[in-house]
């Protein structure tokens, strides 16, 4: 959501965080991937991941004090793939080549794991495929996961009320299309908990969208909220912010587009 390798995030997900993109740098990650001996000089880019394993990878990536990037990226050095979630075509091919012959290395969660239990990145161990055929055997299930994710499946959702952690966590396992109609929006959130902010926020990045917890004019352009009311959303009018309710993100996700703005304000609180 920023520049790569900047950590203009830090305020969010308490690590350095990258947007990434990049095609290029292999050489320079074959070098990193070698020297990467203290845990924050660790680039990763997580995959193949369902809300949990992602809000975990996330929390650990934090822990670590590494780079993360949303997207693929040619300078990470460790490719992090979960076991539950959907994997696009392009994020397969990408992660694919560059993991196969080098420059990055393929790695679970249990991995980060061992590096934050031991303060140290780990060299070896279950979770880090080091040998060409645990690479391969690894591969082939992330291209079976990859042609299962783009055969068309879609997510599944409930009413339209404005729901919390458990029902956000519940409806990612399965996302909808990998599409990013979110690209050029910046999001900010209000009122919600650090686990709701973190689901939403990593909703926002699949979407193509940026987020930031500080409210910025001219900057911002959605603000999240449960209710009508706080420091942050009484500036939204003057600012010209939309303030919606989350289930605004959830719906337009299920959808596969940018709904109307309008239709999901959020309700007075009960001060209101």
């Amino acid at each position: 959501n920023k520049a790569g390798g900047d950590n203009g995030l830090a305020s969010a997900h308490g690590g350095r965080h990258a947007s990434g993109g990049g095609e290029g740098g292999g050489h320079d990650a074959k070098i990193r991937a070698a020297a990467a001996t203290s845990t924050s000089s660790l680039r990763l880019f997580c995959c193949g991941m369902d809300a949990d394993e992602k809000m975990e990878a996330m929390r650990l990536s934090r822990q670590l004090g590494a780079t993360r990037f949303d997207q693929f990226d040619g300078s990470v050095t460790h490719v992090v793939v979960g076991e539950k979630g959907p994997m696009s075509r392009a994020d397969f091919e990408r992660v694919s080549a560059h993991v196969s012959t080098g420059p990055g290395l393929l790695a679970t969660r249990e991995w980060l794991e061992e590096c934050r239990d031991s303060g140290q990145v780990r060299l070896a161990g279950a979770g880090l495929a080091t040998r060409a055929e645990d690479r391969t055997k690894r591969l082939q299930r992330l291209q079976r996961r990859s042609k299962e994710s783009n055969g068309g499946a879609q997510g599944r959702h409930g009413g339209s009320d404005d729901r919390g952690a458990a029902a956000i966590a519940s409806e990612r396992e399965q996302p909808a299309s990998d599409t990013h109609f979110l690209s050029g929006c910046t999001f900010c959130c209000s009122q919600y908990g650090t686990e709701e902010r973190e689901r939403l926020y990593t909703l926002v990045d699949r979407l193509g969208g940026k987020h930031d917890d500080s409210m910025r004019r001219n900057y911002t352009t959605h603000l999240l909220t449960p209710e009508a009311s706080g420091a942050k959303y009484s500036k939204c009018a003057k600012w010209g912010i939309h303030a919606v309710t989350a289930n605004w993100l959830l719906e337009s996700d299920r959808q596969g587009k940018r709904l109307a703005e309008e239709d999901f304000a959020p309700s007075l609180g009960a001060g209101g």
